[in-house]
């Protein structure tokens, strides 16, 4: 990639968005030479930190991504969001409020390959081609437009895979070894079909197998883990290494397709890590007084057989101890809906909780705590003058909790919603978020009372997400072993559209990463901005009721919700 820019700036611009791609793995495999196409690349280019969103969770980074706006403007904040229609909806395109950058191009006249990006289903219409999203409902074949590059994708590879479908349990390492090779195998494969296929500007592939093996295995390479068997760690870490290596030759192989002139980012999402242990901060407000539970003699034996430890975890542990964590899978989402109902009787949940008397709940992938406001919640017992009282009270006792085995403080950053957020959404964010001082240290639970202890040892997915993923760039105009600071995700947008010759508009929250450029690339092609019109307001998600279920059953498979 010798090549110099073209003289209108309009270079074609290809993203590879590692799925939670981390510098703290990358680097170290780099260095002992498991990844020698990736090393090439960012020594001929630029890397740095990417700062994603608050809180780090997939869907509401990738729509930054994509739209290069705040959660606060696109409405994605979550898995789950308010969906139009008076309720809750998995995301999905028709949700989430913003232009996308492929959207822009098309209306430049330009086409666009998409593949596979979370938050893409149903795909839009763009000029060129789309295919969606693991969050495509089951038994959808929408996935695809044009319908008929589709059909040729498949009739060549075979069924498009939208997601991995391996999760870990006892003797299951290797499928999910196998299930992430295979994901990175066949994304690459038809990748490189495409880029002949169509006569694209932009070319986006998404690779979701980085994620789900660093959620799913992250304790096989990390002694310290409480997951951690050394027997299994023996059998199957370099397994885990080599999908790197199967992945490195698969980027080098695709990067030797591209002209010299093309400008290549590689990015992800949010970083990776460790869990070491698991917050449930429904348990912590319970033990509080924040939120309280209903009397009579049923809710009473509710609490007594909480306290005796008859809980969503313990349920899941002895199914992972089985070999069975997929179990779920086989009920069925017909049947699910009346097994969980069962469940709810005898195990303590959300439906137990007496909502006259709570003044605050829980509810996010992350630290998320919403304040029981009167005239907002639908039972709100907190009247608007008492609101900042008694959110000021959550907070300082946040900021006290300390892990009883070491004596540290838990807490680390704690926002209030305009903090972290700017726009019409606001209105949909948490009262308080909050991020751990150690990230080893995790929120679990969307809902409900997944454990009947506030801290204890993680017991399910070992590894999860960190503020800082990757980015990597290089291609004509771009600085040579340069590194960068402070870049954030809503910036990777702007820079796409600049790269590509095109004006931003200037309802974009990130600016362009002037910082990747050689000084005479941005002299001669200088940003140029236009009046953004207003954005369409988010629609109905267009999912049944069983299509929300099924969605929200694979998140919950995936360890997501």
């Amino acid at each position: 990639m010798d090549g110099e820019p073209e003289k209108s700036g309009k270079n074609r611009v290809v993203v590879i968005g590692l799925d939670g791609g981390t510098f703290s793995l990358l680097d170290p495999l780099m260095e002992e030479g498991h990844m020698p196409n990736l090393k090439k690349l960012i020594e001929s280019g630029v890397r740095g930190d990417l700062q994603t969103v608050i809180p780090p969770i997939t869907p509401a980074a990738w729509s930054t991504f994509m739209t290069g706006k705040n959660p606060g403007k696109h409405g994605v904040l979550e898995f789950l969001v308010k969906d139009g229609e008076g309720g809750e909806s998995p995301v999905n395109s028709n949700i989430r409020c913003g232009r996308t950058i492929w959207r822009l191009v098309s209306e430049n006249g330009e086409k666009a390959v998409v593949l596979s990006v979370p938050t893409t289903y149903p795909p839009e219409h763009i000029n060129g081609f789309m295919i969606s999203c693991f969050m495509t409902p089951k038994g959808k074949s929408d996935y695809g437009y044009p319908p008929e590059l589709l059909e040729e994708v498949e009739a060549k590879f075979g069924p498009y895979r939208l997601s991995t479908e391996e999760v870990y349990a006892r003797g299951k390492v290797g499928d999910v070894l196998d299930d992430s090779d295979e994901d990175v195998r066949y994304k690459f494969e038809v990748a490189r079909y495409l880029l002949d296929r169509v006569d694209w500007k932009l070319f986006v592939l998404h690779i979701f197998g980085t994620d789900r093996l660093q959620h799913e295995l992250w304790h096989l390479i990390d002694p310290k883990h409480p997951l951690h068997k050394p027997k299994e760690s023996r059998l199957y870490a370099d397994r885990f290494y080599q999908f790197y290596e199967k992945l490195d030759t698969q980027l080098g192989l695709f990067v030797e397709k591209l002209r010299p002139t093309d400008t290549l980012f590689i990015m992800s999402d949010h970083g990776f890590g460790p869990v070491y242990r698991f917050m449930n901060f429904n348990v912590w407000l319970m033990e509080r007084g924040y939120l309280k539970l209903r009397r009579g003699p049923w809710a009473f034996i509710k609490r007594i057989l909480f306290r005796l430890g008859v809980t969503p975890k313990n349920a899941y542990r002895l199914l992972m101890w089985l070999g069975k964590a997929k179990i779920r899978q086989t009920i069925g989402v017909t049947n699910r809906k009346g097994f969980f109902d069962i469940a709810g009787r005898i195990v303590l949940s959300m439906r137990d909780v007496d909502w006259s008397r709570t003044k605050a709940y829980s509810k996010g992938y992350y630290g998320q705590i919403f304040i029981n406001l009167k005239g907002r919640e639908p039972f709100g017992t907190v009247e608007p003058e008492d609101y900042e009282s008694v959110r000021e009270k959550i907070v300082r006792d946040l900021e006290a909790i300390t892990d009883p085995e070491t004596g540290k403080k838990i807490i680390g950053p704690i926002y209030k919603p305009n903090d972290l957020y700017v726009g019409p959404f606001i209105k949909n964010a948490p009262d308080i978020s909050f991020i751990p001082k150690d990230m080893t240290y995790k929120a679990i639970g969307t809902t409900d009372f997944t454990s009947n202890r506030f801290l204890e040892p993680v017991y399910a997915n070992s590894g999860d997400h960190r503020l800082n993923g990757i980015f990597i760039a290089r291609g004509p105009g771009i600085k040579e072993g340069g590194t960068l600071d402070g870049a954030r995700i809503a910036q990777v947008a702007p820079t796409i559209l600049h790269m590509l010759g095109m004006p931003v508009p200037d309802d974009m929250d990130g600016q362009v990463l002037g910082d990747i450029y050689k000084p005479e690339f941005l002299r001669d092609h200088p940003v140029e901005f236009y009046p953004a019109p207003p954005d369409d307001p988010p629609g109905p998600s267009g999912y049944t009721e069983e299509e929300k279920e099924n969605i929200r059953k694979k998140l919950e498979d995936l360890g997501y919700l």
